[in-house]
């Protein structure tokens, strides 16, 4: 991150905030970082356990509230948002999920749904049925209702989304598992250099 910023690039830190302790939160503040991410699909301990094995969701829920608060006192803007990937299985707590989001104080909820050979019988994409789409638009209302903006993954590639959250608002709620007809290539690569825990680069 030291690096990045002596570059004078916007960094980015996406996280399943396990670890990310209070002493954490303050030295990634410190360095500079201009937003964070949190990986969250889940509202209760038993569906995140499925979901993401060994995660400690009233861990996670204390780590994200209390990076926010630290955040909010440091004196620069950083942009926080829950990450969550929507499946069939995890839809029908996705109100729930809503619900407990909202309690965060992140500044958004980005919806993506699956997007992988492997896991296709579980993503929304040509598997929702009536009722399930009524799931998904009740979780989302439910957001709104609740002054906690619903941005679909579309918006990740846009520059400067922190500032223009409004315009990517995930309406209508079909954007988030609809395939675009007109999307042919992927901006990321030309916007976005993702390193892991390990220092490896990705394209996309």
């Amino acid at each position: 991150i030291c690096i990045a910023k002596a570059e004078h690039r916007r960094v980015a830190v996406v996280t399943n905030a396990m670890s990310l302790d209070s002493d954490l939160s303050e030295k990634l503040i410190a360095v500079g970082i201009d937003s964070i991410a949190f990986s969250l699909d889940g509202h209760s301990q038993e569906l995140s356990e499925m979901l993401r094995p060994g995660t400690n969701i009233p861990m996670v829920a204390k780590n994200i509230k209390q990076f926010v608060g630290l955040a909010e006192n440091a004196g620069r803007p950083i942009s926080t948002a829950v990450f969550t990937a929507v499946s069939k299985q995890s839809l029908p707590g996705l109100k729930e999920l809503t619900d407990l989001v909202s309690t965060l104080g992140v500044h958004v909820l980005m919806l993506s749904d699956l997007n992988f050979g492997h896991n296709a019988g579980e993503r929304l994409w040509n598997n929702l049925d009536r009722a399930e789409s009524a799931l998904l638009n009740q979780a989302v209302g439910n957001a709104f209702s609740k002054g906690l903006p619903v941005l679909s993954v579309r918006g990740i590639e846009e520059f400067g989304l922190w500032k223009r959250y409004k315009d990517y608002l995930a309406v209508p709620v079909s954007q988030i598992h609809d395939r675009s007809q007109t999307h042919s290539h992927c901006l990321s690569p030309w916007q976005t250099i993702p390193v892991d825990v390990d220092g490896n680069i990705s394209i996309c």
